[in-house]
């Protein structure tokens, strides 16, 4: 099991009380644009570029890990990994502001290689490298534009997401065995993300991450 997290970016809470929301509109809020659909409920187009504060919070993953030894220096691993993204947007002059949250699942395959520590210690210290596939299963959309009189209209979005989004990662990491073929470890980690079309996110404007890794490994 795995807890990760990363970047460099602060986060911004907003907060709108609506007073009428449509449903349903369909639409592709993307790193160039979002368009609602002409059967929505709302003709107007709304470019990112509308929005010229953009705050994304920090991207959480959760992981299932499992790890095979080839031999005593190198290990092959392979993990099953949930990602929560969100960003949000604002104009203050227009009085708009939105939401965009994005839910993915992906699949990496990783390879180790033991630089230090063996089975009397427990410790073992290990460089990683690998790739991962994801798949955006879910996107929800939220924009709240404000008018006089304390009165609001929210829009609101459910989309899938095309597409698959590939990265690369590079890590460090320490690794302590605490019960059998049980570990657990401290993984700081650079990812690259490459540009394939995905909503836009943290990812999308800072394609290079910073991340740290925590977790529970379970071994042969």
């Amino acid at each position: 099991m795995s807890l990760g997290s990363g970047g460099s970016l602060t986060a911004m809470n907003t907060n709108a009380t609506p007073d009428l929301m449509y449903d349903g509109i369909i639409g592709d809020f993307r790193s160039g644009f979002y368009v609602a659909n002409s059967e929505s409920k709302s003709k107007e187009r709304l470019l990112i570029e509308d929005f010229p504060e953009m705050t994304h919070r920090l991207p959480l993953s959760l992981g299932l890990i499992v790890k095979n030894k080839l031999n005593r220096t190198f290990s092959l691993e392979t993990d099953l990994v949930y990602t929560f993204l969100d960003s949000r947007f604002e104009n203050p002059c227009m009085r708009k502001e939105a939401l965009l949250q994005l839910h993915y699942i992906g699949i990496s395959l990783n390879i180790h290689a033991r630089i230090w520590g063996d089975k009397k210690t427990g410790w073992e210290m290990y460089f990683s490298a690998g790739d991962m596939i994801e798949k955006g299963i879910y996107s929800r959309y939220r924009q709240v534009d404000h008018y006089g009189n304390g009165h609001s209209m929210t829009i609101v979005s459910n989309e899938k997401i095309d597409g698959l989004q590939y990265s690369i990662s590079f890590a460090p990491g320490i690794d302590y065995k605490i019960y059998r073929n049980y570990s657990v470890y401290f993984e700081p980690e650079i990812n690259y993300y490459f540009d394939n079309d995905q909503p836009v996110s943290a990812r999308t404007e800072h394609p290079v991450f910073v991340g740290l890794n925590v977790g529970v490994r379970i071994g042969n």
